[in-house]
């Protein structure tokens, strides 16, 4: 169980990881959610599981709980993002860091009730670091798939959950999507999404 003021499991400019087992829930509690006033820079990244310019990461067979709480945080799932970040010069030839290549597939994920239309999950920003590889193709290799989505209250779930980098090669607009809009994008084809009636 892991329970921490900042994400439950952080991730950051590193390479090949498997996150897998573990039960999160409560993380995040001193920042609040993206452009709600939380403080820079966690304001919009901070998750149960973060990943920050990392590649080939697998998150699979965690149980998470998204927990607006009274602090009014708390409400990232499994998010991503990209930063430049350089190069690791330990390797040979030298790899650029990126946020690519990692799959987030087979996870249980419960959005409790209060969280008012802040919930989020997937990519929360992207910048590139090469004008000869843009984020489309870093894009492809993320991917969301069959995780089994809960909300406790379909009140709180307004219509962008699901949050991924879109357009222009250094990916200017970032929008969240309905759950249907998500599989539409190529994501979550084995996933199912459950929004109960409080």
């Amino acid at each position: 169980m892991v329970c921490s003021a900042v994400a439950g499991i952080f991730h950051e400019i590193s390479f090949a990881a498997r996150i897998a087992g573990n039960v999160l829930s409560g993380n995040c509690w001193r920042y609040a959610p993206w452009n709600a006033g939380g403080p820079a820079p966690w304001g919009g990244f901070c998750g149960q599981i973060t990943l920050s310019t990392s590649q080939n990461v697998t998150v699979e067979g965690n149980v998470i709980t998204v927990d607006p709480g009274p602090g009014g945080g708390v409400y990232n799932a499994v998010t991503m993002y990209q930063d430049t970040r350089g190069v690791d010069h330990s390797t040979s030839p030298n790899v650029t860091y990126r946020l690519r290549d990692n799959a987030v597939r087979n996870n249980t994920i419960t959005f409790k009730k209060g969280s008012t239309g802040h919930i989020r999950l997937g990519i929360m920003r992207f910048t590139n670091q090469s004008a000869s590889v843009g984020p489309e193709w870093d894009l492809a290799n993320i991917t969301y798939d069959g995780n089994d989505y809960v909300l406790e209250d379909a009140a709180d779930l307004g219509d962008s959950a699901f949050w991924w980098c879109e357009g222009g090669d250094h990916c200017p607009k970032i929008r969240g999507h309905t759950f249907a809009e998500f599989q539409n994008l190529g994501q979550e084809r084995g996933g199912t999404w459950t929004a109960k009636h409080a």
